[in-house]
């Protein structure tokens, strides 16, 4: 038996005699197989929703196979590579931003990311170079290749590249398996599988026994599967949004500004899209009949003065080329202070700086507290107007029972 892991189990190019498929995160244990093969070669694997190349999504799903990795005795393991797809990284608005060819990253790939698989693969020698390799009576084609080890395999078509090789007790390979059948050819080349006779077209018609109740019990849960996959797909991206969303409560700079962007946009129904800093503040917008200006920050210690008089800066500049709309604005410090420690053990913000912040008609906005009021919006808890009839009138430090 073979147990297929994939990323998603939606590829039903691999479905074939004696083959199990699971996802990583479902693989069962490995010593029931005579054959497990991890199967990289997928765009689903290669994407992280933060803003960065050096950790994958699935990570923690790989961490969980490499325990499984080292405490398995009786099987034979095979790691199938990518093929040069793009890495996506950087989630927002419901897609991913920016993209990388696998072949522009391959150091951080061998020491950031394989290496959560099967630790020894850090040390393994990996290069890009497009070649075929001959299984059975086709040529599969291959992205990448490995130093020509001892223990190669197998090797490419005329330039002899190893693109099969055996690495501390695993068979890795780069080739483009696709589908079961690629599957069957690659194992009996490197003979770990008896070739049978392969059943005839003819003899699939011939239908038998309860041949045609067992095919209608596997086409209605195929149905039934892909259903399952499909939802199993929308509660994924919808726990991707949610953990941008928190993203809010550890990040700074650029990655919390967009986030918090994002919020605004929807709480107080503004358009950031085209927002021009005039005097050097983070946003400026219209809403309910107010300007609002400030700041969002994402620092280590507390809130300090310096903050809140920052915003004041910013509303005092305003106010001079606008005088008509004095009375009518309204400074905001959004800030994620403290945010390397658990929210548990934040401090609270000192008194005087709430007291700075009334005396400057500053609002101070947490992001845990901003989080929570947006959760409370997005399920209808929460109106606009109220948002905004609170923000408009609070000063000092917002708090949950402010919104009643």
């Amino acid at each position: 038996m073979i147990q297929m892991l994939t990323c998603i189990k939606q590829d039903k190019n691999f479905v074939g005699r004696d083959m199990v498929i699971n996802t990583f995160h479902d693989a069962r244990s490995l010593d029931e197989f005579d054959i497990n093969i991890v199967n990289l070669n997928s765009e689903a694997v290669w994407r992280n929703v933060r803003d960065g190349k050096g950790a994958i999504n699935v990570e923690n799903d790989l961490i969980s196979l490499s325990s499984m990795i080292q405490n398995s005795s009786n099987t034979q393991i095979i790691i199938i590579f990518p093929q040069n797809i793009n890495f996506s990284y950087y989630y927002y608005n419901g897609k991913y931003n920016k993209a990388c060819e696998l072949k522009n990253m391959l150091e951080s790939i061998k020491k950031n990311i394989l290496p959560s698989l099967y630790f020894p693969l850090s040390s393994l020698s990996l290069f890009y170079e497009n070649t075929k390799t001959k299984i059975g009576s086709k040529e599969i084609e291959a992205s990448f290749h490995f130093y020509n080890y001892e223990s190669t395999l197998l090797t490419s078509v005329k330039s002899c590249k190893a693109t099969v090789i055996e690495w501390h007790g695993i068979i890795l390979t780069t080739l483009n398996i696709k589908d079961y059948n690629d599957v069957i050819d690659f194992l009996s080349a490197v003979n770990l599988l008896e070739k049978k006779e392969a059943i005839p077209e003819w003899s699939k018609e011939i239908k038998m026994f309860d041949d045609n109740v067992q095919s209608s019990i596997i086409e209605a849960n195929r149905l039934v599967i892909q259903e399952a996959e499909g939802n199993i797909g929308k509660a994924r991206e919808v726990l991707d949004k949610n953990n941008e969303y928190k993203s809010i409560l550890y990040t700074q700079g650029d990655e919390l500004v967009k986030v918090v962007f994002e919020i605004i946009e929807q709480m107080f129904g503004c358009d950031l899209s085209n927002f021009e800093d005039k005097y050097d503040e983070d946003f400026l917008f219209q809403a309910g009949g107010f300007t609002f200006i400030g700041e969002i920050k994402g620092v280590t210690p507390n809130v300090k003065n310096d903050n809140i008089s920052q915003i004041d800066r910013h509303c005092q500049n305003y106010v001079e080329d606008h005088e008509e709309e004095d009375g009518r604005i309204k400074g905001l410090l959004i800030i994620n202070h403290q945010r390397n420690k658990p929210l548990q053990e934040r401090e609270a913000v000192h008194e005087r700086q709430v007291s700075l912040a009334e005396r400057y008609e500053v609002l101070i906005i947490e992001t845990p507290v901003l989080l929570k009021l947006f959760e409370k919006y997005r399920f209808g808890e929460l109106s606009r107007e109220k948002w905004l009839e609170t923000v408009k009138g609070a000063t000092g430090l917002l708090r949950m029972e402010d919104m009643g």
